[in-house]
C-alpha cells in the first residue's frame, strides 16, 4: 500500500510498550516511509521482547505477547464502517505489521493483515453505503488479534461473534457513471464464506439495492476479490438463484413482503387434449397470443397456448 501523510503506527520497539509514531508529509503516496516519534509519554515501564514490532494504523490500546516464535498483537478492532475513498482502501482501514530481524534492525517491512473486495457499479445515483453480509453468518469484523512474525505472513484472529457486517460510508455520496463502472473497495479478513455474500447498496435518496451470490468466495489476504460491473437501480435486486422463467429481481411490494415477477405472461400448453397440457411463462412481455383463434374458440389441437383465462 501507499503511505498517506498522517498516517501513524503503533511500535514497540524491543519492549512492549507501544509508542505512537508518524509518517513525515513528504511520504505522501510512497511505499516507504520514514517513521518519527509523536510527542514523549514520558516512562512506562515494560519487558523487552526480541525484535521490533510494529502494527498500522496505530491504535493506543494495542498490546503485545509473545509466543513461541511469533507476536500476538492484541486489543485491537476492525471497525463495523469504512470511510469511501477513491480506488482505494479508507484511511486506516486496511491494516499491516511488521516484524524485524532484531532489536537492533530499524527496517520495518510491513505485510497486509487482510484483503478486500472491489464493487463495481454503473447507474446514475449517488452512493450513499455499501453494506456486506457473509449468508453463513460469517464474522468480518469487531475484536481482534493479529499474530505476526519475521519473515512469515499476518494470521489474524476474530473473537467477536456478533460483527458479521462490514459498511462502507461513502459520505455525502459518491455519482456513479453510466458508462464507466466506479470501484468501491471494501477490507476483508481473509476468509471463505462458504454461502458468498450478500452486498445491500444504500443511495443518498435511500433506495438500496441487493446484490447476492451464494458460491462460495473466498477473500484472500493482500488481493482484491473482483466483482463484475453492476449497474446500479435502487429498490432493483440481483440474484442468480431466481426461480426459471422470472425477472432478475426481487421486488418489494409490503413490509417485509418480497415477490418475483414472471419474464412475460402465464399460458396453457394443450397437450393431446386440454387436461394434459402444461402451464408455463412466456420469454418475453410482448409475447401474447391475445385475441386468436386458440383464446376465443378455446382450440384444444395439441400444442395450441392459451393466455387469456
Amino acid at each position: 500500500g501507499l503511505w498517506k501523510q498522517g498516517d501513524q503506527v503503533s511500535v514497540f520497539a524491543g519492549r512492549t510498550v507501544n509508542e505512537q509514531y508518524q509518517v513525515t508529509g513528504a511520504s505522501d503516496g510512497k511505499t516507504a516511509a520514514p517513521l518519527h516519534k509523536v510527542g514523549d509519554s514520558g516512562f512506562v515501564a515494560g519487558t523487552e521482547i526480541d525484535n521490533n514490532v510494529a502494527f498500522y494504523p496505530y491504535v493506543s490500546t494495542a498490546a503485545i505477547a509473545k509466543s513461541a516464535g511469533s507476536y500476538v498483537i492484541s486489543d485491537i478492532t476492525l471497525p463495523a464502517t469504512q470511510t469511501y475513498a477513491e480506488d482505494s482502501f479508507g484511511n486506516g482501514a486496511f491494516p499491516m505489521a511488521a516484524v524485524t530481524g532484531s532489536t537492533v534492525d530499524m527496517n520495518l517491512k510491513f505485510k497486509n493483515v487482510l484483503g478486500g473486495l472491489k464493487l463495481q457499479l454503473k447507474g446514475t445515483a449517488s452512493i450513499a453505503s455499501i453494506s456486506i453480509t457473509g449468508n453463513n453468518n460469517e464474522v468480518l469484523c469487531g475484536a481482534t488479534e493479529v499474530t505476526v512474525a519475521n519473515g512469515d505472513t499476518p494470521s489474524i484472529n476474530l473473537t467477536d461473534a456478533s460483527a458479521k457486517t462490514v459498511t462502507l460510508d461513502c459520505g455525502a455520496g459518491v455519482a456513479l457513471d453510466s458508462e464507466t463502472s466506479t470501484p468501491f473497495i471494501i477490507a476483508l479478513p481473509p476468509i471463505t464464506m462458504t454461502g458468498g455474500f450478500t452486498v445491500i447498496v444504500t443511495d443518498t435518496e435511500g433506495k438500496q439495492m441487493e446484490i447476492k451470490t451464494t458460491k462460495s468466495q473466498t477473500i484472500t489476504r493482500s488481493s482484491l476479490l473482483k466483482m463484475p460491473a453492476v449497474t446500479y437501480e435502487g429498490t432493483y435486486s440481483i440474484n442468480p438463484n431466481i426461480p426459471k422463467d422470472a425477472l432478475p429481481g426481487i421486488f418489494s411490494v409490503g413490509v417485509n413482503k418480497k415477490v418475483h415477477f414472471s419474464r412475460g405472461n402465464l399460458q396453457y400448453t394443450n397437450g393431446t387434449n386440454s387436461a394434459n397440457g402444461s402451464w408455463g411463462f412466456a420469454e418475453q412481455q410482448y409475447e401474447i397470443v391475445g385475441e386468436t383463434t386458440s383464446n376465443t374458440l378455446q382450440d384444444f389441437s395439441e400444442g395450441s397456448k392459451v393466455d387469456l383465462f
